[in-house]
């Protein structure tokens, strides 16, 4: 009896954990939908400038560079406006308090614009905030939410503008 007790347990817990990480219900991690974008482009992590991250995740391709933020933390109703400091998550009636990432996409930006001065080229930066289907966003926001079994489609379907030339330089800039 008292296995019985506890592989139930166990099984709780390892259902739990999985609701948790985002692959609850066929959702597959966000890594592997990092891994279908490298086939048309170019993905890096965890980009720094001057000893800070500037960004987690960045897709550098012929159609630009796409600063993408994902957290897999984020669950249930997801409050905030543009200008807001703060976002709040309400999970299980608790408001939970979460850094605006709309405001840290805008000075990426800037510093994305200076590495386009730098080259001398036109880059075209696109912010895009990704949501797994265990969050619903209920925000006034400028830039785009899309939810994260459409984020490759959605990706891939901007027009290319940047030469192979390009693309390569905007990555040689970014590993400085």
């Amino acid at each position: 009896m008292h296995l019985v007790i506890f592989l139930i347990f166990l099984a709780g817990i390892f259902f739990l954990f999985r609701w948790r990480v985002g692959q609850f219900k066929g959702e597959e991690p966000f890594e592997a939908y990092l891994e279908q974008l490298m086939a048309h482009g170019s993905v890096i992590e965890d980009v720094m400038l001057d000893n800070q991250t500037l960004a987690p995740y960045l897709f550098v391709s012929t159609r630009g560079i796409f600063n993408i933020y994902y957290n897999s933390e984020i669950l249930g109703r997801v409050y905030g406006d543009e200008e807001d400091v703060s976002w709040y998550q309400v999970l299980e009636h608790r408001k939970l308090s979460m850094p605006n990432p709309v405001r840290r996409m805008e000075k990426q930006r800037r510093e994305f614009e200076k590495i386009g001065e730098y080259l001398e080229m036109e880059i075209p930066v696109y912010e895009v905030i990704c949501l797994s289907k265990r969050a619903v966003a209920k925000l006034n926001i400028g830039v785009p939410i899309v939810p994260l079994k459409e984020f490759v489609a959605y990706v891939i379907d901007k027009p290319s503008v940047l030469s192979a030339e390009a693309v390569e330089k905007i990555k040689e800039s970014l590993a400085e």
